[in-house]
C-alpha cells in the first residue's frame, strides 16, 4: 500500500505539541536537567525528544531556547542579587560549571558574572583604564559601564588571550588562583605558562553550554537568516510580494501565544501553518 513507511517499519509519530511543550516546560527547564550543562546530552536528549514527540529536532532546540530564556530573564535578578556569594564560592574552590548546575542558571552566564566581578580587563585587549565593575554593585577600579561590557564579551570570546594571565584577576581574588610554576630560566626553551584557572574553568563553562555563547549566537543568527530568505522564497513562489503591504490591527511584537511570539510559531513548527493564497487587500 502507497501509504505503508519502507520495509514495513513503523510509521513515524503523530506530532505531540503538548507533550513537548511539557517535557520542555518541566523535565528540562524548570527542574535543571542535566542535559543543560553537556552538550552530548543535550544533543542526546534532543534525538530522543524528537523521536518519541514526533517534531524535528531543529525545532525542539530553538523551542527550548526560546523557553529556557524566559527562565533566564525571570531568576537573572536573583542571581545578580547574590553574586557575592557566588563569587566567593569560586575563590572557594568551587568550578564555574558547578555553580551553574546548583543555580539551574546557563554555564555562560554564570562564567561571564564571575569575570565581570573578578577580573580587571583595564588595558588588557581595550583601551586603558576598562576595567569592569563588580557585579555586586560595588565600583571596580577604571569605572564600567559600556566600555566594560565590551571588554567582558571580547574577554568570553577569546578567554585564553585576555584571561590566560593570572595577573588578570583582582588582586583581591588572587587566592582563587592556584600557585604558578616558576618560569623557565633564560634558553631553557622558553615553554609555554600554564593558562590561568579562570580562563581554563570559563572555557570549560562555554564548551558545556548548550544553548548560550558565542558560537550559538552565530548560529542562532544564521538560522534565522535561511528562515527569512525561505520565507521570501515561499512567498514569491505564490506570487505574493516578499514584505506584504498590509495595514495590522496591532504590533506584531505584542502577538503571542503563551510566551512565545507567533513569529516563533511559525519558525518552530512551519507545518502547522499554511499560507493563504488570497491576495491581499
Amino acid at each position: 500500500m502507497s501509504g505503508d513507511a519502507p520495509h514495513g517499519s513503523p510509521p513515524p509519530p503523530a506530532p505531540d505539541y503538548d507533550g513537548a511543550d511539557r517535557w520542555i516546560r518541566t523535565t528540562v527547564v524548570r527542574r535543571g536537567h542535566p542535559m543543560l550543562f553537556d552538550r552530548a546530552a543535550f544533543s542526546d536528549g534532543i534525538e530522543g525528544a524528537s523521536a518519541g514527540y514526533g517534531l524535528p529536532q531543529e525545532s525542539l532546540r530553538s523551542f527550548l531556547r526560546s523557553v529556557h530564556l524566559v527562565h533566564v530573564k525571570k531568576t537573572s535578578r536573583v542571581l545578580r542579587g547574590r553574586a557575592a556569594e557566588h563569587v566567593a564560592d569560586y575563590v572557594g574552590g568551587r568550578s564555574l560549571l558547578d555553580l551553574a548546575r546548583g543555580m539551574n542558571y546557563s554555564p555562560y552566564m554564570v562564567a561571564r558574572l564571575v569575570v565581570e566581578t573578578v577580573a580587571d580587563l583595564g588595558g588588557r585587549g581595550g583601551r586603558p583604564g576598562q576595567a569592569v565593575a563588580a557585579a555586586g554593585g560595588g565600583g571596580a577600579a577604571g569605572g564600567g559601564g559600556a566600555a566594560g561590557r565590551k571588554a567582558v564579551t571580547e574577554a568570553m570570546r577569546e578567554p585564553r588571550r585576555m584571561l590566560g594571565d593570572p595577573a588578570v584577576v583582582r588582586p583581591e581574588y588572587q587566592a582563587s588562583e592556584p600557585p604558578q610554576p616558576q618560569p623557565p630560566s633564560a634558553g631553557g626553551g622558553g615553554a609555554v605558562p600554564p593558562l590561568s584557572r579562570l580562563a581554563r574553568e570559563v572555557i570549560q563553562a562555554m564548551e558545556a553550554d548548550p544553548l548560550y555563547g558565542p558560537k550559538q549566537d552565530w548560529e542562532s543568527r544564521s538560522v534565522g537568516i535561511e528562515y527569512e530568505e525561505r520565507l521570501e522564497r515561499d512567498l514569491r513562489s505564490m506570487g505574493e510580494c516578499s514584505v506584504p503591504d498590509c495595514l495590522l490591527g496591532c504590533s506584531v511584537g505584542s502577538v503571542r501565544f503563551g510566551s512565545i511570539r507567533v513569529g516563533d510559531m511559525m519558525r518552530l513548527f512551519p507545518s502547522s501553518f499554511e499560507f493563504s493564497r488570497k491576495p491581499f487587500p
